[in-house]
């Protein structure tokens, strides 16, 4: 202990880099070959990339409205990024929140069918920690709606449902490159599309964003080094002590910067993405070993999966019996230098300076809010050890 600090401390989420390979990716920003190796990988034919994920949903949406004037709804899941309103909000659309079930984190899909077709611009997916919603429906309602279909992929870089990877269904989909994602490359957002329309009206919106300079690419550089060896356990302490870094503070900004994505962030993630499926993996032992230590535990549950889903658990989402128990067991956790996190602190309908940005009056969603009070999440990253796992579990065994 450091002054009552315990000084091993796991982080909430985290991909370190190793430093080598940053450098390399510095070295050669200047002579990449765009996003060739991403486009391999994911199997489409446009990907464009931009300074965040909500960079990228809201160059998105501004590119949808034109394609369908008139239209200013959005279906947005109730449970999800307070920064998916935020870009809502700054295209000038209206939010319309779609329940999440706590016991799969999918959709209910029955509520989205009601929404009015004639003022419906596009439904979003939620995709949280790498469920991934039932993409084959989603496709069909908007297809049946006339609305376009975005799969927002910013915590499912890796995920699949069915065999199709998260972010590439329906007309768009979009990641975050951000810290704490699957692969965090200095921040930046990336879109990914196989529908030619919709890629011209994207190509028009960006070329309307300036360039970035050297400046931007060594702050990203920087960003990732730092990162890289603060994320480890016997230093994480330093960044969570100081709370000018914001360190697990959910905000609400609509006026967020646009930007594009930096000419380093590009080179470190079409180098990165060979390491994903490892990556992933990783994660997804250390979630199911925390999942299998729990089971039994009769104040504790874990979202299930549904069939032909494989998760990423960029975080390991655990419910609680309720909101007490689940600060409890946040606290504990703390203390003794788990990065447990309370996650999102309200559903999206609970955002005061979201309310006239709301569709209509009746803007609760009963499960929705249940998961915000009852949800907290455990780190799962690389740096997880065995020893931290038996952690968490001695903690939680007596909650």
């Amino acid at each position: 202990m450091i002054q009552g600090r315990t000084v091993r401390y796991l982080a909430p989420a985290g991909a370190p880099v190793p430093p080598l390979q940053s450098l390399r990716a510095a070295f050669h920003c200047g002579r990449n070959n765009g996003f060739a190796t991403l486009a391999r990988y994911f199997e489409v034919p446009h990907i464009f990339g931009t300074g965040s994920g909500r960079a990228a949903l809201w160059m998105i949406l501004e590119s949808l409205k034109k394609l369908r004037p008139g239209c200013h709804l959005v279906a947005v899941p109730a449970y999800t990024c307070f920064s998916v309103a935020a870009a809502v909000v700054r295209a000038g659309l209206k939010i319309y929140p779609i329940d999440v079930i706590p016991e799969t984190l999918d959709l209910d899909y029955e509520q989205l069918e009601r929404i009015p077709a004639e003022d419906l611009l596009c439904i979003l997916s939620a995709n949280l920690f790498g469920f991934v919603n039932d993409l084959a429906r989603l496709e069909a309602i908007a297809s049946t709606t006339g609305a376009f279909f975005v799969d927002d992929a910013a915590q499912a870089l890796g995920a699949t449902r069915d065999g199709k990877l998260a972010g590439t269904a329906g007309h768009v989909g979009f990641f975050s490159l951000a810290r704490g994602k699957a692969l965090a490359v200095g921040g930046g957002g990336l879109i990914v599309s196989r529908c030619e329309l919709v890629a011209q009206a994207l190509r028009e919106q960006l070329a309307k964003i300036p360039e970035n300079s050297r400046i931007r690419d060594a702050e990203a550089l920087l960003g990732v080094l730092l990162s890289s060896i603060l994320l480890r356990p016997n230093l994480y302490w330093i960044p969570n002590s100081l709370p000018c870094l914001k360190l697990g503070v959910t905000e609400y900004d609509p006026w967020f910067e646009i930007t594009g994505l930096t000419k380093f962030s590009c080179s470190l993630v079409e180098m990165l993405i060979g390491n994903l499926t490892e990556l992933n993996r990783n994660r997804t032992l250390k979630a199911n070993a925390i999942s299998r230590r729990i089971k039994n535990n009769p104040s504790l549950s874990t979202p299930k999966p549904p069939p032909g889903c494989s998760p990423t658990f960029v975080r390991m989402p655990v419910l609680a019996a309720n909101q007490e128990t689940r600060d409890r067991a946040v606290g504990s956790l703390q203390r003794a230098g788990i990065g447990a996190s309370r996650f999102y602190p309200s559903a999206i309908c609970d955002i005061a300076e979201a309310r006239l940005n709301m569709a209509n009056g009746d803007i609760h969603r009963i499960h929705a809010e249940e998961i915000a009070r009852r949800l907290f999440t455990l780190p799962t990253h690389p740096l997880v050890r065995n020893e931290d796992i038996d952690r968490m579990n001695s903690i939680l065994a007596e909650i």
